[in-house]
């Protein structure tokens, strides 16, 4: 895949290094760019105190004034997970919440997706590719842990720039909120709530010592996350779909 002939340079925002300006894009110097997930909330009035602050603000204001300011040419495919994804919504102006009944969300959820999802070249490619059948690519069942959600993935008037948005998944993991689990903007901009990319021994090695510290892990939420683990997941079939995503935008630019 295209992907694979693409060098990824690591940049760890927390650490205040550089992101790419617009020019570097113009001029062809960054391909693709992945912005994974963080246990810091993507809210910034929740940071105030946590010494966050300042890499997450400068993340917001890159994603406003850079990436929503490319011209169509300039759109390099950028794929935004979990709390990418909240902090992207916003810059649209859209709404992220803390979880419904305010519980951590630590296990595998349905993906309902939408009309428009089924729309897009990348997902027509990926059917193609593994000859698939259209109606039989649905209720993909993925894992994700968050502890904020996008209830409204934003205004395709947001702050007078005309953002397209397209709202390509939902899921429902209380009956009563509907959450955003993907959305496209501008085309080029692929949001994820979940965690294709994580497995079994991540979530136990990484996620849960995480939520032990901040007090979030319960037995019956560690139950959950595991007892995911025992049922068949997606997460191979959506990572393909990522990266079919980068492959196409890639040879469109």
């Amino acid at each position: 895949m295209i992907e694979e002939n693409i060098n990824w340079e690591v940049v760890q925002l927390f650490k205040n290094e550089t992101l790419p300006g617009s020019k570097d894009i113009e001029e062809g110097k960054v391909d693709a760019i992945i912005f994974t997930g963080s246990s810091c909330s993507s809210k910034l009035d929740q940071n105030l105190d946590s010494g966050h602050l300042g890499w997450i603000s400068n993340l917001y204001n890159w994603m406003k004034n850079t990436v929503f300011k490319l011209e169509e040419h300039q759109r390099i495919p950028i794929i935004v997970s979990c709390f990418s994804f909240q902090l992207t919504a916003q810059v649209a102006s859209g709404i992220v919440e803390v979880n419904p009944h305010g519980k951590v969300i630590c296990k595998a959820e349905t993906l309902n997706f939408t009309d428009y999802f089924y729309q897009q070249d990348f997902v027509k490619e990926y059917v193609k590719r593994y000859n698939l059948q259209i109606e039989n690519v649905k209720d993909y069942k993925v894992f994700e842990g968050h502890g904020d959600s996008v209830l409204d993935v934003g205004d395709n008037n947001s702050n007078n720039d005309n953002i397209d948005i397209k709202q390509l998944a939902t899921s429902n993991p209380t009956n009563d909120t509907i959450i955003n689990e993907m959305a496209l903007y501008n085309d080029h901009i692929l949001s994820v709530q979940f965690h294709c990319e994580w497995n079994k021994n991540t979530v136990v090695d990484i996620l849960f010592p995480e939520l032990e510290e901040f007090g979030d892990l319960t037995e019956e939420l560690k139950n959950e996350a595991l007892d995911s683990y025992n049922q068949p997941l997606q997460n191979k079939e959506l990572l393909k779909i990522l990266s079919i995503f980068i492959e196409t935008k890639f040879l469109e630019k």
